[in-house]
């Protein structure tokens, strides 16, 4: 058994630790957290949890037992990844929108408005992968985690610009770029880990003078723990819950009565289907720039090419022919590190049409227009769908 992935009540019921709200709660290291209103934790340099301290019980505050997977000899601090689902999306970006949205650190009205108006502005370019569109923040206490994984890796960087003060919009951006990495096929590159670890740290470092020391709750600090895991296990959506979420809707339609026997009833379910199909029934993902999902139509049909240029499909020829155009492409400004060496571009004007064979495309991207610059100007921002993208050689 790789790991076990489980949000941070379930950590703690399993390795028979204190809950998330407690002084010892931190499964990483051995902080003590302080009250502010509620438990907080204002460092990021302590010295870390390691099995034969967790086996040992060296911090005995931070144990309710001894888990039974403890005596089994398992691994019980790095097998339990942080999972980025709770953690980040559910976490610290809707903790993020909520503070702009009320409280001391609220931001303006107009500022408010101005976001809401980019959502709604930008719903017809969510490329059909996206199974949910952005909402207004109105309807925050509903949001799901897939909606706030689009504001956190795609939208915001264009709904949130010129609508709340620089040095928040900036700090959100260290955010936005950290698991931008964490999330990519380079997740376990040295290098990328390395500068991701240190925009998340920054990250952490600057909550508290931006948002106040009742801020720094254990999401917050967690952060400062989750390049440790890409290190280990690569990209963060191998080791998410996104998969266990989905499938949720088909358990529960496996449950037949009010019994508790929950787990017999799905598993007799399950050897049901296998025996009344007599084989497994699968349907493989088609590849995303695979030639049958090739568009021209407006969110579907930007890509990138295998010599690493942005094209916009203007016309789908054939199965295997399409025309395009090149985008003129420059680097993002304000970014906490060069955007072009995360593929992510501003892009300012097209090229003449051309056609070329489907084979090429080897990558979609999200284009989403960047409000702020008025109309009448090409001004778009293309950021690459982060599955199983690789980037390039790290750059300041």
């Amino acid at each position: 058994m790789s790991c076990i992935i489980c949000d941070a009540p379930a950590r703690s019921f399993i390795k028979c630790c204190k809950n998330h709200n407690s002084y010892y709660a931190c499964e990483r290291c051995a902080i003590k957290g302080r009250y502010a209103g509620r438990v907080v934790y204002l460092s990021t340099n302590m010295n870390k949890r390691t099995a034969s301290s967790f086996s040992n019980q060296l911090h005995k505050k931070h144990h309710t037992g001894t888990s039974p997977l403890a005596e089994l000899k398992f691994q019980m601090v790095t097998k339990f990844p942080l999972d980025y689902m709770h953690l980040v999306c559910l976490g610290v970006m809707k903790k993020l929108l909520k503070a702009w949205m009320k409280g001391p650190n609220r931001i303006s009205v107009t500022g408010r408005r101005i976001i809401n108006q980019n959502i709604s502005n930008c719903s017809k370019f969510i490329p059909r992968e996206f199974n949910r569109k952005p909402r207004p923040l109105n309807f925050i206490s509903f949001f799901k985690a897939t909606e706030l994984r689009f504001f956190l890796l795609y939208g915001g960087i264009t709904f949130f610009r010129n609508a709340m003060p620089f040095d928040k919009y900036r700090h959100f951006l260290k955010l936005h770029c950290a698991m931008f990495i964490l999330l990519s096929e380079s997740a376990k590159d040295q290098g990328w880990n390395t500068r991701a670890g240190q925009l998340l740290k920054e990250f952490v470092d600057e909550s508290e003078l931006l948002y106040g020391k009742e801020f720094m709750v254990y999401n917050i600090h967690s952060l400062s723990h989750l390049a440790d895991d890409a290190g280990r296990f690569g990209s963060l959506e191998t080791i998410s819950a996104f998969p266990f979420e989905n499938e949720i809707q088909q358990l529960l339609k496996y449950f037949r009565g009010k019994n508790n026997l929950h787990l017999q009833q799905v598993v007799n379910r399950i050897k049901e289907r296998n025996e009344n199909a007599g084989m497994v029934r699968r349907t493989d993902a088609k590849k995303i720039c695979s030639p049958s999902s090739v568009s021209s139509i407006r969110g579907n049909n930007c890509f990138r090419f295998d010599d690493g240029s942005i094209i916009i499909v203007t016309q789908v020829v054939s199965e295997n022919e399409i025309r395009y155009r090149i985008c003129e492409c420059k680097k993002l400004k304000h970014y906490p590190i060069r955007s072009t060496s995360l593929s992510i571009y501003r892009v300012t004007g097209y090229s003449k049409v051309y056609q070329s064979n489907a084979d090429k495309l080897i990558h979609k991207c999200v284009l989403l227009p960047d409000l702020q610059h008025g109309e009448g100007q090409i001004n778009l921002v293309c950021i690459p769908f982060v599955n199983d993208f690789s980037l390039g050689v790290p750059l300041n």
